[in-house]
């Protein structure tokens, strides 16, 4: 049996669509990974600082050594840790949303935590990003305008 142009098209669209749908999975595995990273970090860096009292300077100096640890990784910054501390600090005692957060990419979570006020508000960004597939930009604009109110 010979194959066709038609045969072969239709055979490289579903190979074509098998390989995005695996790179998805895949990007979706790394950030949810990453995110529980960012997690747990803020975790960390409360315990230190509200439990045992360090220095809010640790996170400079922790800043400073794990890039030069991890060079080729990004996310580092002081800021960064941060906002991870404060990521932690929010959703902490609200479990439903610490189990939502782990959807969405770190950029998201952050531009969420960083342009809503109340937890009700948060929590509502977090469910129609996840239910409606938000883009980072379709989600930067809902709450630009905000369609919460």
């Amino acid at each position: 049996m010979s194959l066709t142009k038609g045969d072969y098209h239709r055979f490289l669209l579903k190979l074509k669509q098998e390989i995005v749908s695996a790179r998805q999975k895949a990007y979706q595995t790394i950030n949810r990974q990453l995110v529980e990273l960012y997690w747990t970090i803020g975790e960390k860096i409360f315990e230190k600082i509200e439990i045992s009292k360090w220095g809010e300077s640790i996170v400079e100096a922790l800043s400073k050594d794990l890039q030069r640890t991890f060079p080729d990784m990004r996310g580092f910054s002081a800021q960064n840790i941060w906002r991870m501390k404060q990521f932690y600090e929010t959703y902490r005692d609200n479990k439903k949303l610490s189990t939502l957060l782990r959807e969405l990419p770190w950029s998201h979570n952050i531009f969420i935590l960083s342009h809503t006020k109340t937890i009700e508000e948060k929590e509502f960004y977090l469910k129609t990003c996840i239910n409606e597939k938000w883009s980072f930009r379709e989600l930067q604009r809902q709450i630009e305008f905000s369609l919460y109110e």
